[in-house]
């Protein structure tokens, strides 16, 4: 919010510059004298930025586009472009146009950041992956049912974001509502994210505590759920830049019960879960090729 507002007083005190550039005078005659073609690309220039469907379009594509209309209106008009002054005036309120639409650019790329940051906060469940616990309570019993009926594996992983890896600076009277909008603004897109590359029998959760999300994953061992852990960690740091923490609890070697899982992963969470789970892999990853060692002998 800082960032935009200090970039629409740049362009205002720009633009107001702009169209008063020739009430400028030196010993009492025009400075510059543009011709008025030149203020209609630079209105263009101003606004072309601001439109939806040119946000989403580089500062060097939107430059080439202001100067071919500018090239456009010079050669149409019928003062000479070239030769003494009118070289001077004609480079000059090119720039100026150029120098209007890098202003507007930037206002229009912070504008598109903030309604992308507002759209990712209120409708966070776009895909219909994320839901409350209260929600979905009907269908983790189901999975839990289904695991204890047919002896199947489930696994539960608790991945807990860290939102002051974005560095984001508070200030003390809305410090709590800008807690609680960065937390969910985190949930969501990790959420968002972790959708493209999950199973479609894969629950995704939001838990209660803030900034946490619960993944139910049928079918899915503890070796595997661990890699999964690892998987998403590295997912949500490299696309978000959010540092993110993990843990485990598999059924029916931690717990039988729903209820129980939580427990264990929040209790594997609060204890350093970066390390435990990095040497728990390493563990898992020497049992296994133990195993099949003997195995092999």
């Amino acid at each position: 919010m800082t960032s935009l507002h200090w970039r629409i007083i740049a362009l205002l005190a720009w633009l107001t510059f702009f169209f008063n550039i020739e009430r400028f005078t030196t010993f009492g005659q025009d400075a510059i004298q543009l011709n008025a073609g030149v203020y209609i690309i630079g209105a263009v220039a101003a606004l072309l930025p601001m439109v939806p469907f040119a946000q989403h379009r580089s500062l060097l594509s939107l430059s080439v586009v202001v100067t071919l209309l500018y090239a456009v209106v010079v050669m149409l008009s019928p003062t000479p472009v070239l030769g003494g002054t009118f070289t001077y005036i004609t480079f000059s309120s090119y720039i100026l146009v150029i120098m209007t639409l890098i202003f507007s650019y930037r206002v229009g790329q912070a504008t598109l950041e903030f309604r992308k940051a507002i759209e990712t906060v209120t409708f966070s469940d776009a895909n219909g992956r994320l839901r409350d616990l209260h929600e979905m309570q009907s269908l983790v019993d189901t999975e839990m049912v289904r695991s204890r009926r047919f002896e199947r594996p489930l696994s539960l992983v608790m991945l807990q974001a860290d939102a002051s890896s974005l560095n984001m600076t508070m200030h003390k009277l809305v410090q709590e509502v800008q807690r609680s909008m960065m937390q969910r603004y985190v949930l969501s897109t990790m959420a968002r994210v972790l959708s493209r590359c999950l199973r479609r029998n894969d629950l995704v959760i939001e838990d209660k505590k803030p900034g946490r999300l619960l993944l139910l994953a049928p079918e899915t061992n503890e070796y595997d759920a661990m890699k999964m852990g690892n998987r998403i960690s590295r997912l949500v740091q490299d696309r978000l830049g959010i540092s993110a923490h993990f843990s485990i609890a598999a059924f029916p070697q931690h717990a039988l019960t729903f209820e129980e899982l939580l427990h264990v992963a929040e209790q594997r969470l609060q204890a350093d879960p970066s390390v435990a789970n990095d040497q728990e892999l390493d563990g898992e990853i020497l049992e296994l090729s133990t195993r099949a060692k003997v195995t092999h002998d």
